[in-house]
């Protein structure tokens, strides 16, 4: 009848156990993803704040010249593919033209 009982006990504590595991993965899991998307979003603010630079930079107050801010504002921050390309017009037009 003791073994039983501790046996019970065990696979009880056991169980217990294995549901904290879990919950414990899955909300990992779900951190994990927030701070994955965290990161995307951040290197695409990172891109636009550089292309911000490089045309303020590159500007030199005349504004003749100079690569269009609005197409640069208007780029998704989550496509950072988009926003590369745009910094590499943007070098190429300020770089070309002096």
């Amino acid at each position: 009848m003791l073994f039983q009982n501790r046996e019970k006990e065990y696979q009880e504590t056991m169980g217990q156990i294995e549901y904290e595991l879990a919950t414990a993965k899955s909300d990992m899991n779900r951190h994990l993803k927030e701070y994955m998307e965290m990161c995307s979003m951040k290197r695409g603010l990172d891109v636009q704040m550089e292309t911000c630079r490089r045309l303020i930079k590159g500007s030199g107050g005349t504004g003749r010249n100079s690569p269009s801010f609005s197409s640069v504002a208007s780029s998704d921050s989550g496509n950072s593919d988009e926003i590369q390309e745009e910094l590499e017009k943007d070098g190429e037009a300020v770089g070309g033209v002096s």
